[in-house]
């Protein structure tokens, strides 16, 4: 919900919050898949990095939404309520002129469905350095997303 002010989409208000899933499948290739059922979509990762998972945020209006991916290993105690957040892969944004705190760092299209993705700041977790590669390895990567 958070990301309501972060990135002024008007039309998502009121979001749906499905619990984290964790839904990853692994490959030959060194890398991992993120399978985001609800957007389509397959985020590839590392897959020597510990295990990752999302929370998806539709919009009560079900046209977009966003995962927020996330890791138990960055849940820090800085923070109330975090959540391990690193990033967030938004299905056709409505606005992109209010990404300040959350610049967009990668776009992709399929299908004709625009994906953005944002990184989510270091300031709650114990782990900046797993959370800079968990970053890196999705910012490589999402050029290949894949459709599910």
């Amino acid at each position: 919900m958070a990301l309501v002010g972060v990135l002024g989409f008007v039309v998502w208000k009121n979001f749906i919050n499905k619990p984290a899933t964790p839904a990853a499948t692994s490959t030959n290739s060194g890398l991992t898949t993120l399978n985001i059922s609800e957007l389509g979509v397959g985020v590839l990762y590392d897959k020597s990095l510990p295990a990752i998972s999302y929370t998806f945020h539709k919009a009560s209006n079900g046209v977009a939404g966003y995962a927020d991916v996330t890791s138990q290993d960055l849940v820090g105690t800085s923070c109330v309520g975090d959540i391990g957040s690193i990033a967030q892969v938004i299905q056709n944004p409505t606005s992109t002129s209010n990404f300040s705190e959350s610049p967009i760092v990668a776009t992709v299209t399929i299908n004709s469905t625009k994906y953005v993705l944002t990184l989510s700041g270091s300031n709650c977790t114990n782990d900046k350095t797993l959370l800079s590669q968990y970053q890196s390895s999705i910012e490589k990567n999402f050029l290949n997303l894949k459709a599910e």
